[in-house]
């Protein structure tokens, strides 16, 4: 992995990050940079977005290839079915991998929560998965299981953040609360083991030139 800027400040580009002090502290800016350019852009566009913040792992059986190929095959055919249902989506991706054989993927979507409201679309993410992992590794079994693709809990205000965090043009803090929560899949931890050639973050297409 080429080496990548880092802060280890308590906010970025006028926004709060996640308290994190775990091994590895510090965040990449180029994926924080991905996260508000994607949130701030949807804003302009839509005045509010849906987030949220999803995780897909492989099954246990399956010895994951070394390439982002396979996630990178389901993310497209995910950002095209949520195309379809008009959700307009931007997204960033990290890999990460600590001490299991295979990575694992945090992702963050931002929707046009003018269209939709409410995070519902667990079954065809979890359907594209298992479809990408058996078409990438010939032979496996996948099933579709809740341990596969689930959502990255989160509280705010004291309410349990299930089904995504509406943001609005207007309230600067519920767009601090949106940054600070999707930061965590800009930490530096568990992003050490992604292999020569291999990206550890991608994100979504932007219209406009955008900051690295």
């Amino acid at each position: 992995m080429s080496k990548l800027a880092i802060t280890r400040d308590s906010n970025y580009r006028d926004y709060p990050l996640l308290d994190y002090n775990g091994p590895g502290k510090g965040f990449y800016t180029a994926i924080l940079d991905r996260l508000i350019d994607r949130l701030e852009y949807q804003l302009s566009v839509h005045g509010k977005v849906l987030m949220i913040r999803l995780v897909a792992k492989y099954p246990d059986e399956v010895d994951a290839e070394k390439s982002n190929q396979c996630f990178q095959y389901f993310m497209e055919e995910y950002r095209r079915k949520l195309m379809m249902h008009g959700f307009s989506p931007q997204y960033v991706w990290v890999r990460e991998q600590h001490t299991s054989k295979n990575p694992h993927y945090h992702f963050v979507l931002f929707l046009d929560a003018n269209r939709i409201q409410y995070f519902n679309r667990m079954k065809e993410a979890k359907w594209l998965w298992v479809k990408a992992i058996c078409k990438f590794n010939p032979g496996a079994q996948a099933m579709i299981s809740p341990h596969l693709i689930h959502k990255d809990q989160s509280v705010y205000h004291s309410q349990q953040i299930n089904h995504g965090l509406i943001v609005t043009r207007n309230n600067r803090a519920l767009q601090e609360e949106a940054i600070r929560f999707g930061s965590y899949i800009a930490k530096i931890n568990t992003k050490e083991a992604t292999p020569f050639n291999c990206n550890c973050f991608h994100a979504s297409q932007l219209p406009e030139t955008e900051r690295g």
